[in-house]
């Protein structure tokens, strides 16, 4: 497992437990993994702010729009 892969697991583990003591309702959990899930895998463990904050990177930032719009 690389760096990028055991950061994403630790994160996802610390959200399991924060959703869990707030007593979140399982298909709302289900719903935010799938959405960190989707973002890892879109990104590569990149950070999505830094994607977006660079002009650069348009065609990338257009594509995460389009993305994220279809898990709405």
């Amino acid at each position: 497992m690389n760096p990028d892969e055991r950061a994403f697991h630790q994160r996802m583990d610390h959200l399991n437990h924060f959703l869990n003591d707030m007593r979140v309702p399982p298909t709302l959990r289900k719903r935010i993994r799938k959405y960190l899930e989707f973002a890892f895998s879109v990104t590569k463990g990149i950070s999505v702010e830094s994607i977006v904050s660079q002009p650069q990177n348009t065609a990338t930032h257009e594509q995460l729009v389009v993305a994220f719009r279809s898990l709405t």
